[in-house]
């Protein structure tokens, strides 16, 4: 197994890395727990803080993270496709 990781090229490393995490629960609940600390420090905070409402920074950050998001998935989806496809020649071959 670690000389099929090692000849893995970093894209594949990191659509394998995405996959296990960005889609997993422990992803969303961080995910999650850091807006509800960000707008509660801001809301308590008032309008001096440095993102009062109506939240733009926060806004932009979610919006970037869909952005790059989405493409990693892909990627992700492409690569799950790749292992699938190597599985079903290897057992071809056996």
């Amino acid at each position: 197994m670690d000389s099929i990781t090692n000849q893995l090229t970093l894209g594949q490393r990191a659509a394998d890395f995405a996959n296990q995490h960005i889609g997993s629960w422990r992803f969303l609940i961080i995910l999650n727990i850091f807006m509800l600390l960000w707008i509660g420090f801001n809301v308590y905070v008032g309008p001096t803080s440095f993102d009062h409402f109506p939240f733009t920074l926060l806004n932009l950050m979610l919006s970037w993270i869909a952005g790059v998001q989405a493409p990693l998935i892909m990627i992700s989806q492409n690569r799950q496709e790749e292992i699938q496809k190597d599985t079903q020649i290897g057992r071809a071959h056996v």
